[in-house]
């Protein structure tokens, strides 16, 4: 006998954006560019195995809940602003959140199961294999004659919250076999933030960067 529930998922959460601000003629005094991506997954995700006031006569008993899967939440984010005379400025931005609420288990009450043969085993297994990335990139350039400014900033936020459970309550095994309840989790979870900043210019450079 098995009983399965299983969830392969694959979730994402992609946002970019580019400002580019190019001046030409001898007449731009200033130019300006400004560029920002924000991307977001929010989810309530539950794959359980209820079993109550069962009674098994057979053999070999597998029982179990499998997660497993991809969720992604990335931002890019790109300003250029070159050509002003005078001023020339670039600001760019990137928010990148997962925001995860996942359970996974197997719940097993009054469980009756019944064997002649010592080979029959009983297995009750949850198990969450689940990666989980999250990552924000931006990039910005600035040049000008006179003042050249460039700043930007990178964040990725990860709140996740992983329940992994197998519960096995008011059993009767007639039964010489093994028994073995697991709760495992395997996944994976990167979180990446870069961010990078060039001012060239003639009389005053500067360039600001920040990352979480």
């Amino acid at each position: 006998v098995s009983i399965t529930a299983h969830d392969d998922k694959w979730i994402g959460a992609w946002a970019g954006a580019a400002a580019l601000s190019i001046g030409k003629s001898d007449k731009t005094s200033h130019s300006v560019g400004i560029g920002g991506a924000v991307g977001v997954n929010q989810a309530n995700i539950t794959n359980s195995v209820l079993l109550n006031n069962v009674e098994i006569k057979a053999g070999k008993t597998s029982v179990s809940a499998r997660s497993k899967g991809t969720i992604t939440a990335e931002g890019l984010a790109l300003a250029v602003a070159t050509g002003g005379k005078r001023e020339s400025e670039a600001f760019d931005g990137s928010v990148s959140v997962n925001m995860i609420d996942q359970t996974t288990q197997v719940d097993a009450d009054n469980i009756i199961l019944t064997s002649d043969s010592p080979d029959d085993q009983y297995e009750q297994t949850a198990w969450n294999g689940v990666t989980q990335v999250t990552g924000g990139t931006s990039a910005g350039f600035s040049s000008s004659e006179g003042t050249s400014l460039a700043g930007g900033f990178s964040v990725a936020i990860s709140e996740i919250n992983n329940n992994v459970a197998s519960k096995l309550n008011h059993a009767d095994f007639n039964s010489t076999g093994d028994v073995k309840i697991a709760a495992l989790v395997s996944g994976n979870q990167i979180t990446h933030a870069f961010t990078g900043q060039l001012a060239v210019g003639g009389d005053s450079t500067y360039a600001f960067a920040g990352a979480a």
